[in-house]
């Protein structure tokens, strides 16, 4: 745990511990740093150091975390919201005195809180994440790892969620970052599947015609770039409003229309939506349901179904009636007008 300089290279070495995966410390020497400078930022980020604070807490320590790992502010400011709001029995409590025990007890209280299976395990998730940090930086025994998630209930398992315009944006009023305020809009206004819209190129879209080129599709990154899930293409126009704002994304660096240089990544895109409908006080839905709605949306305002079956990709007309079924089953009224007129 010092900083050297070496006088054959005339550079700084830095030497330090690290923790294995047995738990055993080995000491460990990164050399060849230009200036003193940089060898002490160096060991800053990877030193173990085992003089914790007595009054460093599970916040600070999450500070401590999101510093070493550069997490966006964005992101920091999510978790920072969540530890604030469904951490406070340990937040600011002194790491070492937080027990395996009460990481247990405070387990035991997120299903209180109401929210969806999912939500809680990652909140759970980050809990886990900020003890690990404090056992590999300050030796502090980690209490939390032992956590187990919750299993999903019949609750998690719901019908699709549909909403109209106006909760639409209510849920992008809570949005600060704009490339997501974009990217959900997107979804909502034109039915397309969320690997889809993370796949799309700047030159995915036609400025003439104001239509997107839909030939691709992408699960996680960049490496997993595949065809649609039909296998076909689509070219797919989108209204004036939203033409405008990925004209003005296409003006930024990068090839990818959402992200830049490289896609967004899918915690990303689910932490920010649960995180917006937990501001706006919005039932828990998926992001996939943003596509459900726009159907909807098309059907309740009378566009045909192998229209509508088109935009959305699918196969086949029967595709979409099957999916939709319940939703095409309550605009059965002038149906029943006409048999009851007989």
């Amino acid at each position: 745990m010092s900083i050297r300089k070496n006088k054959q290279t005339g550079k700084w070495d830095a030497y330090f511990n690290v923790r294995k995966p047995d738990g055993t410390l080995s000491k460990t020497t990164k050399r060849g740093f230009a200036t003193k400078a940089d060898a002490m930022r160096y060991e800053a980020t990877h030193i173990h150091d085992a003089s914790l604070s007595a009054a460093d807490t599970f916040r600070t320590m999450f500070e401590s975390m999101t510093q070493a790992c550069n997490a966006s502010e964005t992101t920091s400011k999510q978790r920072r919201n969540r530890i604030s709001k469904y951490c406070a029995s340990i937040a600011d409590r002194p790491m070492k005195s937080i027990t395996k025990s009460d990481f247990n007890a405070w387990r035991e209280t997120m299903p209180s809180y109401g929210l969806a299976t999912r939500t809680v395990n990652d909140i759970i998730n980050l809990v886990k994440q900020v003890t690990r940090h404090a056992w590999e930086t300050y030796d502090v025994p980690d209490n939390a790892k032992g956590l187990k998630t919750f299993k999903p209930t019949l609750k998690d398992h719901k019908e699709m969620v549909i909403i109209n315009y106006n909760q639409l944006m209510q849920i992008l009023d809570e949005e600060e970052d704009e490339t997501m305020y974009i990217f959900y809009r997107l979804l909502y206004m034109s039915g397309m599947r969320r690997g889809e819209a993370k796949a799309l190129y700047k030159t995915d879209y036609d400025v003439t015609t104001k239509s997107l080129h839909i030939y691709k599709s992408m699960r996680l990154g960049e490496s997993t770039l595949k065809t649609t899930k039909t296998g076909e293409q689509r070219w797919i126009p989108v209204d004036n409003t939203t033409a405008k704002m990925l004209e003005k994304l296409i003006n930024q660096p990068g090839k990818y229309m959402f992200g830049g240089f490289l896609p967004l990544s899918n915690n990303k895109i689910e932490d920010h939506f649960k995180d917006d409908l937990e501001k706006a006080g919005m039932p828990d839905m998926r992001v996939h349901d943003l596509r459900h709605s726009h159907a909807s949306l098309l059907w309740h305002s009378g566009v045909p179904v192998p229209e509508i079956s088109k935009r959305l990709g699918h196969s086949s007309s029967k595709t979409t009636m099957a999916i939709y079924a319940h939703i095409f089953d309550t605009q059965q009224t002038a149906t029943l007008n006409v048999l009851n007129n007989l």
